[in-house]
């Protein structure tokens, strides 16, 4: 690596999703980038920070990661062929229930930290207490929420008249989009808005032309995790090569 490259980590601790099992992440960490050292980086180092979906990876602020642990290949990188969706009817009823949600897609910020904190606040302590973000902590959330100066990624908001009730922060990458973290009001559990911000990243990529929406990592043996089997058709990334994986597979 070149002197203004990545930094390769790797770190250990308690899974937050399987009791008594270790988690191993590897890290590769991004500096921030003056304006001549982006023209100037190295070809293959771009490629990697623009195309990380592709590799398996998952992206949380200037850092990409993807989980190395010993005897456990229980999280695995999930993409959803956009050509290949298929609408189900409950979907169809999602996208019905929410036709007066109003989107927005910005490359910058179009609620304060503090309207975007009491909605994460709430959705760490109603679906994530046993997770590595409870408590929840304001700067984690302006971490996880931050768009960086050399991406190309975006917000994509829904509000109900002026108030905000998703915030999904969005990767542009080359064959695709990432959907990097979303957040949700959970007082609104039957209108599924996490499922609509995913019907509409995939639907923002077709219009795209763009062939896939990196869904991060599966984890069907965890219930809350489950859901990224339901948007088929999907590829998985088993043994470093993308498979084809439908919902009668066990």
């Amino acid at each position: 690596m070149n002197s203004v490259g990545p930094k390769l980590l790797a770190s250990q601790q308690p899974c937050p999703y399987i009791e008594g099992k270790t988690e191993t992440l590897f890290h590769v960490v991004f500096p921030e980038y003056s304006s001549d050292q982006v023209r100037n980086r190295d070809s293959l180092i771009d490629a990697f920070w623009r195309d990380f979906g592709s590799h398996g990876y998952r992206r949380q602020g200037r850092l990409v990661y993807r989980p190395y642990c010993t005897n456990c290949e229980a999280c695995i990188a999930t993409r959803v062929l956009v050509n290949e969706f298929q609408m189900k009817r409950r979907f169809r009823r999602i996208l019905r229930a929410n036709e007066d949600v109003r989107i927005e897609i910005s490359n910058e910020k179009l609620v304060s930290d503090h309207e975007a904190f009491q909605l994460y606040d709430k959705y760490i302590k109603t679906r994530h207490t046993n997770g590595s973000m409870y408590p929840p902590d304001f700067n984690t959330m302006r971490t996880m929420l931050h768009l960086e100066p050399d991406r190309t990624d975006f917000h994509l908001y829904g509000f109900i008249d002026d108030r905000v009730v998703f915030i999904a922060q969005t990767d542009h990458l080359r064959d695709g989009l990432s959907a990097n973290y979303t957040i949700f009001d959970t007082d609104l559990s039957e209108r599924s808005l996490g499922t609509f911000a995913i019907l509409t990243q995939i639907e923002l990529a077709r219009k795209g032309n763009l062939a896939h929406l990196y869904l991060g990592f599966a984890l069907d043996a965890v219930k809350n995790m489950r859901y990224k089997l339901d948007f088929q058709a999907q590829e998985r990334l088993i043994d470093d090569e993308w498979v084809r994986f439908d919902d009668q597979q066990e």
